[in-house]
């Protein structure tokens, strides 16, 4: 007479396989992977990139090309803060059109300088790669680093409170100037590339069903956004994802 055993996992067990199989390569390695899909010249080299902002953490810096490489930066858009990533890249294409249309018109003061953001295309043509993978939908691009370029997360991190100043006029000025140059962009088919950005409301709405503990659509019930597109884009910070310990 034989038997068969049957094999428990206890919930520790089960999150530690979860995570095996939901693994993914070392970073670099997946960056190095994906940046062979666009249309670089050989060879390409992929490093980490410290100065990433706060928000598209998976960002890196490339080489290609010789005997002078030049530079790029590779970055996935954050699909955790951005839930619906084409439209960011739809928007970002028709804003770089728009800029340069203007500059190609005169809009720029005489002596005036500005470096529009150029996107390398992917091998199959694209502006930018689509990825899926197990945690869903992605999108990768890859930009012409500006020469000579810095990348500040704060102004705090400028000790010279002149040079601080400084670079906080220059900043305001940059944005005044992109506006300018963005004003006649058509927005004809982009859609929000953020549903539910800045409103209070939504948010006061977030922090009240989480306090209440919910953890489904259910038990969130009316404090639930009754836009689809906005609870599509929301619906995730309105639940407790802890585990119950």
């Amino acid at each position: 007479m034989g038997y068969t055993r049957r094999r428990v996992q206890t919930p520790l067990l089960r999150r530690v396989t979860r995570a095996l199989t939901q693994s993914e390569e070392y970073p670099l390695a997946q960056a190095s992977r994906l940046a062979a899909r666009f249309r670089l010249a050989h060879p390409v080299e992929v490093h980490d990139f410290p100065e990433r902002g706060n928000i598209n953490q998976h960002t890196y810096l490339v080489f290609a090309g010789t005997p002078e490489p030049r530079e790029y930066l590779l970055q996935r858009i954050n699909e955790r803060v951005f839930t619906r990533p084409r439209s960011v890249m739809r928007a970002m294409i028709a804003s770089i059109e728009a800029q340069r249309a203007a500059v190609a018109a005169g809009r720029l003061a005489p002596g005036e300088e500005w470096d529009t953001i150029t996107l390398l295309d992917t091998r199959e043509g694209g502006p930018y790669l689509d990825v899926e993978s197990h945690r869903g939908h992605g999108c990768w691009r890859l930009m012409v680093k500006i020469p000579e370029s810095r990348t500040y997360k704060s102004l705090g991190e400028i000790a010279d409170p002149a040079e601080r100043l400084r670079v906080a006029g220059e900043a305001g000025r940059g944005l005044a100037l992109y506006g300018d140059l963005t004003c006649a962009m058509r927005t004809e088919g982009l859609e929000n590339p953020l549903p539910g950005y800045r409103d209070t409301r939504l948010y006061y709405d977030q922090l009240r069903s989480v306090l209440a503990g919910c953890r489904t659509p259910g038990e969130a019930g009316e404090l639930l956004p009754s836009d689809p597109i906005v609870r599509q884009s929301t619906e995730e910070h309105f639940l407790v994802h802890l585990e119950p310990s």
